[in-house]
């Protein structure tokens, strides 16, 4: 979980290649665990890094990361703003010479590229996740495992 630490802290300063780095090492660390998990303790470790990179890192730390910055560009804008200039492709003269602003895109750019990610036609590899802890533990209902059962 260390990884996990190490991006949050990058994140903070901004360091891009970091970033980069440490997400594709967690990736990488779900992958292992999905190949060697013999045990539900170590998958369910697994499932700890596909919610991270799936849910928290690009919904809420690593986005709310680039709304606070916002403010500091030389033309501020909102997130809402910041999106969808990204996402349309439509930013200006300005933004592409504040090198803020090319950071904050870098980063949101690193966010979507995990949060859209399809591994064997599936999102974050997650059916694979699914067949293993079957494997282990057999069929579960979702309020069984809502309750923690």
């Amino acid at each position: 979980m260390d990884l996990i630490k190490e991006l949050l802290k990058n994140t903070y300063l901004l360091r891009l290649d970091k970033i980069e780095e440490i997400i594709e090492r967690i990736w990488e660390e779900y992958q292992l665990i999905l190949d060697d998990a013999n045990d539900i303790e170590k998958l369910w470790e697994a499932r700890v890094y596909l919610y991270f990179v799936g849910w928290f890192y690009p919904e809420k730390f690593g986005i709310e990361a680039i709304d606070r910055r916002l403010k500091h560009l030389e033309n501020p804008i909102s997130l809402v703003e910041f999106l969808d200039m990204i996402d349309k492709e439509k930013i200006d003269l300005k933004q592409k010479e504040d090198l803020l602003f090319v950071k904050l895109e870098r980063l949101y750019r690193l966010i979507k590229k995990y949060k859209q990610l399809i591994i064997n036609n599936s999102y974050l590899d997650e059916q694979r996740f699914n067949q293993k802890e079957k494997e282990l533990i057999g069929d579960k209902t979702y309020r069984d495992i809502s309750l923690g059962f």
